[in-house]
């Protein structure tokens, strides 16, 4: 069995209806998780007893008053019931094959892992495709017409209750947070499991007035900066970083080194954007010319990955011991 636990905005307008079809599915799947909902924000608590979910109103915020990823991880392991947990971000709709997925990580790794991947972006999604009986057509509709990443996003991490993070005072849902989970992981010699293939995970897209404050893009908020000097240079890990990958022939160990050195490049990138805010306005010709070659440079990478290295995956040898 396993346990979600997440955290949500207040349900107005259209946020509130993304989440509100997106705990709706995690209720629809099969054996029934248990979830468990952090914080209190308008709306919370009477969405919990309308769909019978455990409510924990207090978290750890900052001073923006958004929650900390260290906090509600704690809280939501401390609290959880089973033995693997689940934190998922509240705009994600999950359908069967996400929890077909737990159960191949947890059948396939021997003591700890983190399994996590990424996502397909949908404009809207009919709430009919949401009833149980639709959950084929809604996981044919959203591979059909969404956009896949598989890069950088990463909204769900199933892993053992009683891992010990040792978070950072991260603010969630802003930049970077996420991407410190892979790395943490891997320092600590734990499998870690690309389910991207496997979960056909729907984020619901949205806008980000909840927290832009008038900043020139949302990637260069307060507690975006921040989250991001929290991570340090070096420790941006993507789902590239992945160890193992859930395919129709179970788990298989992954060949992603030329990805992983696209991570590396995009990590210098975004630390050299965030130099050049601060030489403003010298910065404005040469932030242009380096992203003029950035596009050719990318352009002549996927030519070459193309070309030279794209090959098939080969099956891994068995990960369970006899």
């Amino acid at each position: 069995m396993l346990t979600i636990f997440t955290t949500t905005k207040p349900f107005r307008d259209h946020i509130g209806i993304i989440q509100r079809n997106a705990i709706r599915s995690w209720t629809r799947l099969q054996p029934c998780p248990e979830i468990v909902v952090i914080g209190n924000e308008l709306g919370t608590k009477d969405l919990c007893e309308e769909f019978g979910l455990r409510h924990i109103p207090d978290v750890q915020c900052n001073e923006f008053g958004t929650p900390l990823v260290r906090s509600l991880f704690a809280l939501g392991q401390a609290q959880a019931k089973f033995e693997t947990i689940c934190y998922v971000n509240a705009d994600i709709i999950f359908v069967q094959d996400f929890m077909d997925a737990v159960a191949a990580a947890r059948n396939g790794v021997q003591g700890d892992f983190l399994l996590l991947g990424g996502r397909w972006n949908l404009d809207r999604v009919d709430s009919a495709l949401l009833d149980l009986n639709r959950d084929e057509e809604l996981k044919a509709y959203a591979r059909t017409y969404g956009i896949h990443d598989r890069r950088i996003a990463m909204d769900y991490f199933i892993f053992p209750r009683n891992f010990n993070w040792e978070l950072p005072g991260f603010a969630i849902g802003r930049s970077a947070w996420d991407s410190w989970f892979p790395y943490y992981a891997l320092r600590k010699g734990i499998p870690v499991i690309d389910g991207s293939s496997a979960v056909t995970a729907i984020h619901q897209n949205h806008d980000y007035s909840h927290f832009h404050r008038g900043e020139a893009s949302i990637l260069h908020t307060a507690e975006g900066k921040q989250n991001m000097r929290l991570m340090g240079f070096g420790r941006r890990y993507l789902i590239a970083s992945a160890t193992l990958e859930i395919t129709p022939n179970g788990l298989c160990r992954t060949h992603n080194r030329w990805k992983l050195l696209d991570d590396r490049l995009h990590e210098y990138e975004l630390h050299l954007i965030y130099s050049l805010l601060s030489w403003k306005p010298y910065s404005s010709p040469l932030f242009y010319t380096l992203k003029v070659a950035k596009r050719g440079a990318r352009w002549l990478y996927r030519k070459i990955y193309h070309l030279v290295f794209a090959r098939e995956k080969r099956p891994a040898r068995s990960l369970v011991s006899d």
